[in-house]
């Protein structure tokens, strides 16, 4: 498992000779859209506003673009270090040895190289407040407002409520039966708006079966009761990962109920900012969380019941983590403080027992 570690601060300059700091986040060859490096970028981002620090993103395509030049990824990025200063806050899963070697001898911060459940964990993040299966991720207050305003505007004239459905990783004999009780929905309101939204794990099959049955279902009432598909893989392969509005996050805001069918621990982490519980088809793994009272059973309903959702406080772990990251970087700047300073720190701490020097790398 990645750790978090430490570089000594006094080695080298810090990043615009200390005026502001750096916060870098490099996600090498991994999907921007995923779930998980989404979090990765989205804490990273926490960091940056919560310390007035610049934030920068750079992935293998952007290292490329910037310094053509060089020949691998590890070279691009020692050179980053030296146009740009080692950053405070350097968050990446992917470091070789010479990087590494770098941050040693000339870094300014800390490296974040956990993620999801795994920098929870690293942190401390206590599983008594939080079920083990919420983790952080990209999403701000501010995010999910402004993307809300823009889904409403594109969406106005569709009937409410709306009803949210993120389709994750369901087999055809799941699909049917969450077809099935979507449409028996048409039973409890006399109109509404079912909007389904694919992500880069849908099974394409699952999902072309799912959309048959629930249209076949609604069948006779679709002035009504319309259906709006979202298909992500579709999009990607038309216009490219960076050139298409997603409106996942829109109907995070926006939707009157929200499910997710399937598991996945972003896509029932997300929502939970929205201040508001989350339907679920997978109580049985998700049994923290129902219990918290996040999440709904879909199962718990008889056939076309309506939905019922409640309002609860704001589940926002990412906010949590980025503070936890923060004090660990002011505590490892306090100690490693000049010579005659840290000396005396380092008697007052052998006297309260604890290790008296620092080390240079440190797993949290």
């Amino acid at each position: 498992m990645a750790v978090q570690q430490d570089f000594n601060v006094n080695a080298a300059p810090p990043y615009n000779n200390g005026a502001k700091p750096l916060v870098l986040v490099d996600i090498a060859h991994d999907e921007p859209g995923r779930g998980d490096t989404h979090g990765y970028i989205g804490i990273a981002r926490r960091v940056a506003q919560e310390t007035n620090a610049e934030f920068m993103y750079v992935d293998n395509h952007v290292l490329e673009d910037m310094y053509p030049q060089l020949r691998d990824r590890e070279e691009r990025l020692l050179q980053l270090f030296e146009d740009k200063g080692c950053p405070d806050f350097l968050f990446s899963r992917w470091l070789g040895f010479r990087v590494h070697q770098a941050l040693e001898e000339k870094g300014t911060g800390v490296v974040i190289s956990n993620i999801n459940e795994q920098l929870a964990d690293s942190l401390g993040m206590p599983h008594r407040k939080y079920p083990q299966e919420i983790v952080p991720h990209h999403l701000s207050p501010e995010e999910l407002q402004y993307q809300g305003q823009r889904f409403a505007e594109e969406y106005q004239e569709l009937p409410r409520p709306f009803i949210g459905v993120n389709l994750v990783s369901m087999n055809e004999g799941g699909t049917a039966s969450l077809a099935e009780r979507l449409a028996a929905l048409k039973n409890a309101y006399p109109e509404a708006t079912f909007f389904i939204c694919s992500c880069h794990r849908t099974d394409e099959r699952a999902q072309r079966h799912f959309m048959k049955m629930l249209r076949e279902g609604l069948q006779g009432s679709e002035d009504k009761f319309p259906v709006v598909e979202f298909d992500y893989k579709a999009q990607m392969a038309q216009q490219g990962q960076h050139n298409f509005w997603n409106p996942y996050v829109g109907l995070i805001d926006q939707a009157d109920h929200l499910i997710v069918a399937g598991t996945s621990m972003s896509m029932i982490s997300e929502p939970l900012v929205a201040g508001r519980t989350v339907h679920t088809t997978e109580e049985h793994v998700y049994k923290a969380s129902v219990e918290k009272g996040y999440l709904r059973p879909l199962s718990g309903y008889p056939l076309g019941i309506a939905l019922r959702t409640h309002n609860i406080t704001p589940v926002d772990m990412t906010g949590e983590c980025a503070e936890r990251i923060i004090q660990r970087h002011a505590k490892m700047k306090e100690q490693t403080r000049p010579p005659g300073l840290l000396s005396r720190m380092a008697v007052k701490l052998k006297l309260q027992g604890a290790p008296p020097v620092p080390q240079r790398y440190m797993s949290v």
